[in-house]
């Protein structure tokens, strides 16, 4: 039962962390659902990835570690200031 809570409440975190990182100027309504579509869709990818391409056994460990991986990476790229893009001028 603890590890079902821990590993939801990971799974989440990273899922509004990733909405954070690509989804800026999202409002409330929509953070929700971006968080909850990034939630089970980018951790899920990455672990059937990491599971059937480079063949690494998913246990545990290596879900929590993947989970807090992404949520850290995707949280320190939403703090990062976004480039500004000058359309048509040239310096």
């Amino acid at each position: 039962m603890l590890q079902f809570a821990i590993g939801g409440a990971l799974f989440l975190a990273a899922g509004y962390a990733i909405s954070l990182a690509f989804f800026r100027e999202a409002d409330v309504v929509e953070r929700v659902v971006f968080s909850l579509a990034c939630a089970m869709t980018v951790p899920a990818l990455l672990l059937a990835f990491m599971n059937l391409i480079l063949g690494i056994k998913l246990d545990t460990l290596v879900v929590y570690v993947v989970l807090i991986a992404v949520t850290a990476a995707a949280f320190l790229y939403s703090k990062a200031k976004p480039k500004s893009h000058h359309v048509g001028k040239h310096s």
